[in-house]
């Protein structure tokens, strides 16, 4: 619960606070940011948010995307209830399951 604070109030200093009528964020490329800063703990050594620019990088909010569904995915596998997560139930070892950061996704433009 605490990740989804962190997550709120980074986009809320994003955005201003832009959320529609029903209190959803409308940013996506905000809420991507968030998120990844907020859940990624491993990215390839050249992958640095802080430094992505938006005015440098045209692709920018594809690439935060593209990043954010890469993560919420790896996350959701090792939920309970996921097919992932109940195929590797008490099968020792295993995958590393934490949340990753594609390697194929540079912080710098193209």
């Amino acid at each position: 619960m605490a990740d989804q604070f962190k997550i709120r109030g980074i986009y809320a200093q994003l955005t201003g606070g832009n959320y529609d009528e029903q209190g959803r964020m409308t940013d996506v490329s905000a809420l991507a940011f968030a998120c990844i800063k907020v859940l990624a703990v491993e990215q390839p050594a050249d992958f640095h948010i802080e430094r992505m620019d938006p005015i440098v990088d045209e692709k920018l909010d594809d690439r935060l995307v593209e990043v954010y569904i890469a993560l919420t995915e790896k996350e959701r596998s090792f939920r309970p209830g996921s097919a992932a997560a109940v195929e590797g139930a008490g099968a020792g070892a295993g995958e590393d399951v934490r949340a990753v950061v594609p390697p194929n996704v540079s912080a710098g433009a193209d």
